[in-house]
């Protein structure tokens, strides 16, 4: 394998601790070892480094597209081996223009442990001279009794406060000694965070807590300092990335001692204030939440590329599907994410896409679209779905959409971006196009099936509101959140009518409402200030509710009121710009009505009634 990277500064290589190191080569693999452990790694018992899958002393216990990850098990040693092998023509241009991943990861882990940060002890690396089929291997120690922290969060029974509270301090530990190390890890959330039991002989709760995967850090020129600057940028921005993937789990009073042990290791010596803390804490949640956005990005990015968790297939006869494997962390709202198939699995559930709008109780059928629900079985699982079926408009329209994504994918990538950002919308399963020759005919869309629900137009128009005051105050404000929350995260919605509301009726194990965002064809992202952007979603959800003889006009002012407040609006505060507010938007939403009622007249006069002309 050869490397074009360029040649390692001095200063560069003056940070490398003094391990001697051993380079050897065995087969077509060159070998870079730390003495003392040549014996072992290569020796006539020594594994085959490069056919792990067949050893019964190698488990695998995490694989990707990228790497595997083995544990090897014997009577001489316990190690971690992983085998890293570019997939996609990015990551072998980031193999040849830069250096092998494992010896990048093996030279960080060195610099790591020579300015005391904790991590895992690096034993040898290696990479494959073959230009075809590049391999790298790094094989590290394993740490006794270690388990993930992202375990401890995700786990099925929850631990503790006491047990969070250990394991917290102790990361915030690892992680200012990182920091104070003058590493900045670009990669780090808790599943690259390790915990161990603490030595018998050591009388304390708290575990000692170890960072992995080194591989994509950042590392000072300068050696590490016992203090660092806990309100630096970079420091405090690193620190938001972890909170970030981890604050769904802890509460806030949480958050605030993970930030309090913190700031306390990196400069023990300081008096640290109350008050102090708590702007620290402050300026830890704004970082937070940029880099949770950041994060959601990327996985909206991810939701349109093959992964382990989505996957593009050929059904053949021009007909393609993106379709859902597994959730890495699967959600209570969505029983659809705690399943897991394969792509074998999905082609056998989707052989025949023209059957799938044969049998089930017709939604909607009209125009170019036909929306049925039905079960579908998949690997022996039958869950309740919902097809949508979207045919090109006729004329030239036809030609012009045949060129631009399908309303199939368009509505997989935007749902997943609401879930992404916590905002509910029904579980996406599959979107399947169609195409003849390189022009879209069709497309199918597949999502999960709520269970004992309505839309909201038809909950009110059937009188099945909530009778008592709390009740119907518990359902305006779960709707007001709704809406604020879709505005804060930053979307527009121009189609936010009750039909696209879906609410699931409580249950005896939750109390309230849960409200779903369907049809999210009118959904869009706003990448500027929404502070100055009109508030489309709920003067379209109130003009598409004037016409419901069972809202009370206190409904529409209890809504406008709890909206104004989620959203801290100046005019929460103040009674006479309140009104002002109430009126111009009481206005838009009128003049709104007016406008579908005049468009959609034609079609209600053709059906026999004028009760949907509002809709």
């Amino acid at each position: 394998m050869i490397s074009f990277s360029w040649a390692r500064s001095r200063k560069k290589l003056a940070r490398l601790p003094s391990d001697a190191t051993i380079s050897t080569r065995t087969d077509s693999m060159q070998w870079v070892c730390l003495n003392r452990h040549h014996t072992s790694l290569f020796g006539y018992k020594a594994p085959d480094w490069t056919d792990l899958d067949h050893d019964d002393r190698a488990e695998l216990i995490k694989t990707n597209p990228l790497r595997r990850v083995y544990r090897i098990r014997s009577q001489d040693y316990d190690l971690h081996a992983k085998l890293i092998c570019p997939s996609s023509l990015k990551d072998r241009l980031k193999w040849y223009l830069r250096r092998c991943p494992s010896q990048i990861e093996f030279e960080n882990l060195q610099i790591a442990r020579a300015r005391t940060v904790p991590v895992i002890m690096p034993v040898a690396w290696a990479q494959s001279p073959i230009k075809n089929e590049p391999l790298g291997i790094l094989v590290t120690q394993t740490i006794k009794s270690a388990y993930s922290f992202e375990d401890l969060l995700w786990q099925d029974d929850k631990p503790g406060p006491q047990v969070i509270a250990n394991a917290l301090t102790a990361v915030a530990q690892a992680v200012g000694r990182l920091h104070c190390g003058g590493i900045f890890h670009r990669d780090l959330h808790p599943g690259n965070l390790l915990l161990a039991p603490p030595p018998e002989e050591v009388n304390d709760d708290i575990p000692i807590a170890y960072i992995s995967d080194l591989q994509n850090i950042r590392i000072d020129s300068k050696g590490g300092h016992a203090s660092a600057d806990p309100f630096s940028r970079w420091r405090i921005a690193n620190l938001g990335m972890l909170l970030a993937g981890m604050r769904k789990k802890i509460s806030r009073s949480q958050q605030r001692h993970f930030a309090e042990k913190y700031i306390k290791t990196v400069q023990p010596h300081y008096r640290w204030s109350p008050q102090k803390i708590d702007d620290y804490f402050r300026q830890l949640l704004f970082w937070a939440d940029i880099q949770a956005e950041k994060i959601a990005r990327s996985r909206d990015r991810r939701s349109l590329k093959n992964s382990k968790y989505s996957q593009q297939i050929n059904l053949g006869s021009g007909w393609y599907a993106r379709v859902f494997l597994q959730e890495k962390h699967p959600k209570s709202l969505y029983p659809a994410s705690r399943h897991q198939f394969t792509v074998d699995q999905w082609r056998s559930a989707l052989s025949d896409p023209n059957s799938l709008l044969q049998p089930g109780r017709i939604l909607k059928k009209g125009g170019q679209n036909t929306i049925i629900a039905r079960n579908l079985t998949i690997a022996g699982v039958e869950l309740p779905v919902v097809v949508k079926n979207t045919r090109l408009n006729q004329g030239w329209r036809k030609y012009w959409q045949s060129f631009r994504q399908s309303r199939a994918l368009r509505h997989w990538y935007r749902a997943h971006t609401l879930i992404n950002r916590d905002l509910p919308t029904p579980w996406p399963l599959a979107a399947l196009e169609y195409y003849k020759g390189l022009f879209l005919q069709q497309s199918i869309y597949i999502c999960s099936e709520i269970p004992y629900s309505c839309n909201l137009r038809e909950l009110i128009k059937q009188d099945h509101l909530p009778r008592t005051h709390h009740s119907r105050n518990l359902l305006t404000e779960q709707i007001a959140r709704l809406l604020a929350q879709l505005r804060l995260k930053g979307f527009r919605h121009r189609d936010c009518k009750a039909t696209n509301i879906i609410v699931e009726s409580p249950t005896r194990h939750n109390s309230l409402w849960n409200l779903y965002l369907v049809d999210l064809d009118g959904l869009r992202r706003r990448w500027i200030n929404l502070s100055g952007a009109r508030h489309e979603a709920i003067i379209r959800l109130a003009a598409s509710c004037l016409k419901l003889a069972n809202l009370l006009r206190s409904d529409y002012v209890r809504l406008f009121n709890r909206y104004v407040r989620y959203l801290k609006l100046p005019e929460a505060h103040n009674r006479f710009s309140r009104h002002d507010l109430w009126k111009s938007w009481a206005r838009e939403a009128n003049d709104k009505a007016h406008k579908i009622s005049k468009r959609n007249r034609p079609k209600a006069l053709k059906k026999g009634g004028l009760d949907e002309v509002t809709s």
